[in-house]
């Protein structure tokens, strides 16, 4: 079973690093994309309904924390950083 996995984070570096660590682990992950504000994440987490959505809580200074509902709607795991 592969585990569909979203990046959202603001930080360009970051989700390149993550990106790459995820892809380094073969068939185990998919990752399904990378979000850089609430409205991609809300987007693509309800296109592609990943079990993770590994989410940086302050992205562009606003708090995730207000759009969090909509994600967990639509995923089965939500990881906080």
């Amino acid at each position: 079973m592969t585990i569909r996995i979203l990046l959202v984070d603001d930080h360009k570096t970051m989700l390149w690093g993550l990106e790459r660590l995820i892809q380094a682990e073969g068939d185990a992950f998919q990752l399904v994309g990378s979000a850089s504000d609430g409205a991609e994440a809300k987007a693509m987490c309800a296109e592609f309904k990943p079990e993770i959505v590994l989410l940086d809580l302050d992205l562009k200074g606003s708090s995730s924390i207000e759009f969090l509902p909509a994600l967990i709607e639509n995923a089965v795991r939500v990881s906080l950083s």
